[in-house]
């Protein structure tokens, strides 16, 4: 019986040997597996010097390089068009670029300044209610821009600009002024007063041309017209005025004198005749517009005199009535 014992205390101490050999073998065997994958060479993208927040990535700004995947923070960007294109949410130091650090060209997220082309200006201006295509423009779109305003006495309507992008489209509540008051009443479905949607349309153009659009919004109304897809020609415009279209303005005749010059025909005004009330309780006076052919000249009265005799003297005295 102790020699059995002896046998088993013995066979178990080997059994208990050869399963810390293998525990062992297979701790060892996976530090090996984890210190290599760990070192395991992987493509990533990183960034070849600090990219300000803020700012679009382009391709000359990143490359592709191998990094030892254990020393790579989770989600880092392993592809050139997961980067190339979007924008730097935050300022991303020099090397490995992680996804989280970008977004797209979203102005939701970035306003609208991302949307500018380099060495453009974003202007907003106000245009007509009526903006020549029913309300289809949207952002991206290509339009001309025209002006109507007044030169003179005579309107002008002329194309100022040609080819614009537009970035974006929208309203402002604005706040009517009140009308003056007069006899004339405004008839209009809307109350004066009340406050007004006013559309405008904010436009990418050149420092050059910002300042012919904003010279133009200043004289008169704007309305922009599409363009068709990849249409970009430019077109020689002079524009037209009022006269141009309507025709010469008719100029008032002319009477020949007795010599025979040229002289103005007179001029007709027209004669307003106010009756006085009959009483204090009579309506409101009432204007009447009579023609000069209904007009009678006013006959003088006949004056009334006294003949006053002094002595051999005589004198003729006027009456007042």
């Amino acid at each position: 019986m102790n020699g059995m014992s002896r046998r088993a205390i013995i066979l178990m101490g080997l059994l208990a040997g050869a399963l810390c050999t293998l525990l062992v073998y297979v701790l060892i065997a996976g530090t090996q597996r984890s210190v290599q994958q760990k070192s395991r060479q992987v493509p990533v993208v990183v960034a070849y010097d600090q990219i300000p927040a803020r700012t679009e990535v382009k391709e000359g700004m990143v490359a592709i390089e191998t990094r030892a995947i254990g020393t790579l923070p989770p989600g880092v960007a392993t592809r050139l068009d997961e980067v190339v294109g979007k924008v730097a949410r935050v300022d991303i130091p020099r090397g490995p670029i992680v996804q989280a650090q970008l977004a797209a060209k979203d102005p939701g997220v970035f306003g609208l300044a991302i949307q500018v082309p380099k060495f453009m200006r974003a202007v907003t201006v106000a245009i007509d209610p009526i903006i020549g295509v029913a309300g289809f423009l949207q952002p991206g779109d290509h339009v001309d821009v025209v002006a109507t305003f007044m030169e003179g006495k005579a309107a002008v309507t002329k194309t100022v600009l040609q080819d614009v992008e537009l970035l974006a489209k929208g309203k402002q509540i604005v706040e009517e002024s009140p009308q003056p008051q007069s006899g004339i009443q405004r008839i209009s479905g809307e109350q004066a007063g009340q406050p007004q949607e006013a559309p405008n349309a904010t436009l990418a153009v050149s420092p050059g041309d910002a300042e012919k659009l904003i010279l133009a919004e200043s004289m008169g109304k704007l309305r922009l017209t599409l363009r068709p897809i990849d249409d970009t020609d430019q077109v020689a415009l002079r524009g037209v005025s009022s006269v141009a279209l309507v025709g010469a303005i008719p100029q008032p005749a002319k009477q020949v004198g007795a010599a025979g010059g040229s002289r103005p025909a007179p001029v007709v005004r027209e004669v307003v005749y106010r009756p006085e009330p009959m009483s204090s309780f009579a309506q409101p006076h009432t204007q009447f517009s009579l023609s000069p052919a209904q007009v009678q000249p006013v006959q003088p009265l006949p004056q009334r005199t006294v003949e006053v005799y002094r002595g051999t003297d005589k004198e003729v005295v006027p009456v007042t009535q």
